[in-house]
């Protein structure tokens, strides 16, 4: 029942119950929970132009996509975890940026702002960097938000078992 109000829902009633950190892949519906896993120091940033997952799935090129093999080993520092993201992709976000080719300068404003990696989340339009602390997250966003007044940015810190 989740699932079919959206696909973010299932995950987010799983977390609810369990409070720890989730690897979630498909639409949704394939949740692992991660054992051992840092904080993380992140900026979302949203520049405010809706996109439709609709859309989003409806211009998505179909293609054979070899699945993910998720190393959770690779959750437990800042860096391994990055090392490992950097391997992934987001099949939608190509689809994404055709409709909003702004988020190409959401992601390219987090990298200038010392993101050690950073990425379009789901189908749009929330973008988010990773950053090494804290302090460093909370000085990008400062510093995306005096630039871009309009746009959506929080600096935050997820949840970690360490």
């Amino acid at each position: 029942m989740s699932l079919v109000l959206g696909a973010d829902v299932p995950m987010c009633l799983f977390a609810l119950e369990d409070q720890q950190p989730l690897f979630v892949k498909g639409i949704g519906d394939d949740i692992t929970p991660v054992k051992e896993a840092c904080s993380l120091a992140m900026v979302l940033v949203n520049h405010g132009q809706y996109i439709a997952t609709e859309t989003i799935f409806k211009t998505l090129e179909k293609c054979n996509y070899s699945r993910l093999q998720i190393d959770t080993s690779a959750f437990k520092t800042v860096f391994s975890l990055v090392e490992f993201l950097q391997e992934t992709r987001n099949d939608l976000f190509v689809s994404a940026l055709k409709v909003a080719p702004q988020l190409a300068e959401v992601l390219y404003t987090l990298d200038k702002s010392g993101a050690l990696f950073s990425r379009m989340s789901g189908s749009g339009a929330t973008c988010f960097g990773i950053f090494k602390d804290r302090k460093a997250a909370q000085k990008a966003a400062f510093l995306i938000k005096s630039v871009y007044p309009d746009w959506f940015v929080r600096p935050i810190m997820t949840l970690g078992t360490r």
